[in-house]
């Protein structure tokens, strides 16, 4: 499957470091990126509903870095982003597999999601993890987990940690 946001993340790049912009602002993109855009005039985007300061939406509107980010690469591009959300993180990857969406923006490289998602080196952020627990809990370090029950969101990377 082609990443449409892996694509646009290159072409960025390009953009960026190779000062492709000509004197009227139009992109100076090879062949292949000009046929690729034209083809795809609407990227479907995955906004999370609540992801804040990255990606989440307020009042029906997608808002965060991310999301900031892909609206300023559409304009550069001259393309139009149809912002998704309201599905969960399971309906997301089944939407990418059948091309129902084009970018799942901030999302964790895994071995089991590189056999559908071509993903770059571009790096918008570092993925932390935390873990919540009740005040005064005798949990200290990871290795407490063990025999305890833990709430991780369905298919995502955390799984491979647990």
């Amino acid at each position: 499957m082609f990443c449409t946001f892996c694509y646009a993340q290159e072409i960025t790049k390009s953009v960026l470091e190779t000062s492709t912009l000509k004197n009227n602002n139009e992109l100076s993109l090879t062949k292949k990126e000009k046929l690729y855009l034209q083809k795809h005039p609407t990227i479907r985007v995955q906004n999370f509903l609540a992801f804040p300061p990255y990606n989440f939406n307020e009042r029906g509107d997608a808002i965060g870095y991310t999301i900031d980010y892909l609206n300023l690469l559409a304009e550069i591009l001259g393309v139009r982003i149809e912002y998704i959300n309201g599905k969960t993180w399971i309906q997301y990857l089944e939407m990418i597999k059948k091309d129902e969406i084009d970018i799942l923006p901030n999302i964790a490289i895994t071995e089991e999601r590189k056999k559908f998602i071509e993903y770059t080196q571009f790096i918008h952020f570092y993925y932390q993890t935390s873990l919540t627990i009740p005040k005064g809990s005798d949990i200290q370090k990871f290795d407490d987990l063990k025999g305890k029950t833990l709430a991780i969101l369905d298919k995502s990377f955390l799984h491979t940690i647990f």
